[in-house]
């Protein structure tokens, strides 16, 4: 038996697997010259498939007969293969990145606080010269006790209408004069008198008297009244000095007077200090 073609044995009949209404031309042609001068008959359908019938393809002892003038020596036929499955090239999965683990994020710091509003440690206005008065008299000293005994005295009124306040005068150098009111410093001035008149008074304790000093500006009005005389200031200036400024309170050869408090509000680092000049 000759070699098998396409998985079909080559015997004296060739059976095209293709139904007759779908044969190439070109096959035919293909098999009539793998016949080599044999002749190529149709025989019939078998099962709607060709039958040719191909006897004389072979000589005697299987040699294959020499071509002749009218059949031209061609190419060998190409084989008939059966079709492939073509390879469906399947996706290839790539593995996502890890995510980068995230830091957490650091808890905010809490906000501080805000501070109390602080009054500027400058001076607000000129403050103008005094002509410091011969010390012949002058502010008795202060105590060591802020409580240290002396009398209780109330001498007359103080009255600022700029930031409402109208409270007794008292007169001492101790808390215990001055936690009832603002107090005048013994051994200054007295309203009216040449010289220098000193008051102290608290800003946020007891009655409070001086909490809005820092309000006061140039040319608004002061009034003391001390035996029923009243007798009315202005303001000239105002700032800001340290505990140990004691010269505040210097005497002058003209009627003036010296407002002072705690400052900052709450605290006793310094001092805030108003000059007055009696008014015409």
């Amino acid at each position: 038996m000759a070699p098998a073609i396409a998985g079909v044995p080559c015997d004296n009949q060739f059976i095209a697997s293709t139904r007759r209404s779908t044969i190439v031309p070109h096959l035919r042609r293909r098999l009539a010259l793998l016949l080599s001068g044999g002749a190529v008959v149709t025989s019939g359908l078998v099962g709607g498939v060709v039958v040719l019938s191909a006897s004389d393809a072979v000589g005697v002892g299987g040699a294959r007969p020499a071509p002749t003038a009218s059949s031209p020596v061609l190419d060998e036929p190409e084989l008939l293969l059966e079709p492939t499955q073509l390879a469906v090239p399947q996706p290839t999965l790539v593995e996502p990145e890890p995510e980068p683990e995230l830091e957490p994020e650091p808890e905010p710091e809490p906000e501080p606080e805000p501070e109390a509003p602080r009054e500027p440690e400058r001076v607000r206005a000129p403050v103008p010269l005094r002509q410091v008065a011969p010390v012949e008299r002058g502010p008795v000293s202060v105590p060591k006790d802020p409580y240290a005994a002396e009398p209780i005295r109330q001498i007359g009124n103080i009255y600022i209408p700029k930031i409402g306040l109208d409270q007794n005068l008292m007169q001492g150098i101790t808390l215990r004069n001055i936690d009832k009111g603002p107090a005048q410093w013994p051994g200054s001035a007295m309203p009216g008198e040449n010289g220098n008149l000193v008051v102290s008074g608290h800003r946020t304790t007891n009655t409070k008297p001086f909490r809005r000093i820092h309000e006061l500006e140039p040319g608004d009005q002061v009034f003391f009244t001390v035996d029923d005389v009243t007798t009315a200031y202005h303001v000239t200036g105002s700032q800001i000095v340290y505990p140990d400024a004691m010269w505040i309170t210097d005497q002058t050869l003209t009627p003036t007077a010296t407002l002072f408090a705690c400052h900052p509000p709450g605290s006793a680092k310094q001092r805030y200090v108003v000059h007055l000049a009696i008014s015409a």
